[in-house]
């Protein structure tokens, strides 16, 4: 079950299109047409950045269970407390213990019976990080079921009574930062294995982790070899002058953001994909132009993970090589609709999804514009 109106590769675009123009000239309404400035960062901005700095390091719970590789909910950056909080009323827990940011990924398997989800917070000082540990394992109020096999951190069971499937959590304090895991299966065991492995695999991957600070955090800048430049500019900023979708992402953590990140990953490694860049759309950056189509391809063919297909393999006028679907988002009859784009041009593949298909068309014909002069 889909729980986000985001979807894996592209972000979901609030707000009206431009009316349409007559004739059969290519049509990208009112968006940028050209490889846009990208503005340094301001300071909630580069808060956002060292977010996706965390990010990187956040496991693919493929590593755990290749099983657990469909798409579950949100992954980005937790820029507040009360976004944050993993249980209910714990923002104040996360609050008095020094929380900075966060980064979460949930995932599941593909008949929803296992879910994982994890969890980065980032505090100020390795003691917060100490603290907000101890004092989430005493908010969590779990009866303590075991260890995990390597780190030897502590498991608990932490299920709701008359609850279809078990609930494990772990949480271990590395440094600064605080992994918090939690496992969903039917039996308990199952979920203790899961989040064992799960809470070993991600205290290695935050070896040597250190918060961006001082020096290394004026090294965080909101693009890289351009990639964000060639995406099409959100003209309905977030309340904060932005959205967490911001900067750009390696392609280990675009993978979990597909709908299906086993296949992903395995795309993106056969297609060269190295760098993905955030705006209104989402832009791959691929090894060649046959590389770019092919994962054009693969994309496209990853909607009907999303919900049942309504419409099927149209294209943008006037823009070679666009790939469209309209999906319900939902299994009911009056679920919204929603159209998703993809074209892929040179080396580079651009994809959106909006509630409007005239909108996603706009910013499809936009990108293909774009990436028309991107090197």
């Amino acid at each position: 079950m889909l729980l986000m109106l985001v979807t894996a590769c592209s972000a979901a675009i609030p707000g009206n299109p431009s009316a349409s123009t007559a004739g059969t000239s290519i049509n990208p309404g009112s968006y940028n047409t050209a490889p846009r400035p990208v503005l340094p960062p301001n300071d909630a901005q580069r808060l956002v950045l060292a977010a996706n700095y965390l990010g990187e390091r956040i496991l693919s719970a493929p590593d755990v269970d290749p099983s657990l590789t469909r798409s579950a909910g949100y992954l980005g950056p937790l820029m507040s407390a009360d976004n944050a909080a993993p249980i209910s009323n714990s923002a104040p827990i996360l609050r008095r213990n020094g929380y900075r940011y966060g980064y979460k990924s949930v995932r599941q398997t593909g008949d929803y019976s296992e879910m994982m989800s994890t969890q980065l917070f980032q505090t100020d000082t390795p003691d917060h990080a100490k603290s907000l540990a101890d004092d989430l394992r005493t908010a969590d109020s779990g009866v303590r079921v075991g260890d995990s096999a390597d780190r030897r951190v502590p498991i608990t069971d932490t299920t709701i009574p008359g609850a279809g499937s078990r609930s494990l959590v772990a949480i271990s304090s590395v440094g600064s930062t605080v992994a918090y895991i939690t496992a969903f299966a039917r039996t308990t065991g199952r979920a203790q294995e899961l989040v064992g492995k799960a809470i070993d695999l991600q205290v290695d991957r935050l070896g040597g982790y250190h918060a961006p600070e001082g020096e290394l955090a004026t090294m965080l800048t909101a693009d890289r070899d351009q990639i964000v430049s060639y995406t099409v500019q959100n003209q309905t900023p977030s309340e904060y002058g932005f959205y967490a979708e911001y900067g750009y992402r390696s392609a280990r953590i675009q993978a979990l953001d597909e709908p299906d990140t086993v296949a992903a990953s395995s795309t993106f490694d056969r297609t060269g994909v190295d760098l993905v860049g955030m705006g209104i759309n989402t832009v791959y950056r691929a090894r060649t132009t046959s590389d770019a189509d092919a994962l054009r391809d693969f994309l496209a063919g990853q909607v009907r993970l999303n919900g049942a297909l309504i419409r099927k393999r149209f294209s943008v006028d006037q823009v070679p090589g666009s790939v469209c679907h309209v999906y319900r988002l939902g299994e009911t009859a009056s679920a919204i609709l929603m159209t998703t784009c993809f074209v892929s041009r040179g080396r580079y593949v651009s994809a959106v999804e909006a509630p409007q298909t005239d909108q996603a068309h706009q910013i499809t014909a936009a990108a293909y514009l774009i990436l028309g002069e991107a090197r």
